[in-house]
């Protein structure tokens, strides 16, 4: 019992590397990558205004995005695309160069359709993530369960074996008791064969 009691363990532990996993946001605590996100935004917005609309700078907004998918509820993901899309207008207003010019209207479009494509599809993964995460653990719950009834099982068979050896030692007793005359030296066996069987199960 104790042999496949230890196998069915181990084959329950192969699961755990699931919920084992190393996450981004695990090596890096949130609240650095909240910081360290702020200052990117901040520096994108700087160099997006300082520059010219030709060049796209605010497409760079997008690893604002990434860093707030993984770490950030999809509320607050929204609301960060939400400003990065902003910050990308008030630097084209701000910008020293022309707003009305072609290439930097453009650009500027560009720009906000990049950061609300990466917002949609990181939630979308986002959402996937956390229904395999859901899927994983209710998966794990199964397999736990599975494994305790085949450990059950497996306790209720070694045990029954020597009831089952115990009960037919105690009736054959009793057939030999009824025997004219009673055979005691079979009696004797039968009942030591009572007494094996019981210590066997009781191991």
């Amino acid at each position: 019992v104790r042999l496949r009691y230890i196998g069915l363990m181990r084959r329950g532990q192969g699961l755990n590397w699931m919920r084992n996993e190393s996450r981004f946001q695990k090596i890096v605590s949130p609240p650095v990558l909240v910081a360290a996100a702020t200052i990117i935004a901040a520096v994108i917005f700087v160099l997006d205004t300082i520059t010219h609309l030709e060049i796209a700078v605010a497409v760079l907004y997008v690893a604002v995005v990434l860093i707030a998918v993984p770490i950030l509820p999809p509320r607050t993901v929204l609301l960060v695309s939400l400003g990065c899309i902003g910050l990308t207008v008030l630097s084209a207003y701000l910008s020293l160069s022309n707003p009305l010019q072609g290439a930097g209207i453009i650009n500027c479009i560009i720009s906000i359709v990049a950061i609300i494509a990466t917002t949609y599809l990181g939630l979308k993964n986002q959402s996937a993530g956390i229904a395999l995460q859901d899927a994983r653990a209710e998966l794990a719950h199964v397999n736990r369960v599975a494994t305790l009834g085949e450990l059950t099982a497996a306790i209720a068979h070694e045990v029954n074996q020597p009831i089952a050896g115990a009960v037919t030692n105690a009736e054959a007793a009793l057939r030999w008791l009824d025997t004219q005359p009673p055979d005691l030296g079979e009696v004797h066996q039968a009942l030591e064969g009572v007494v094996e069987d019981g210590k066997r199960a009781s191991e």
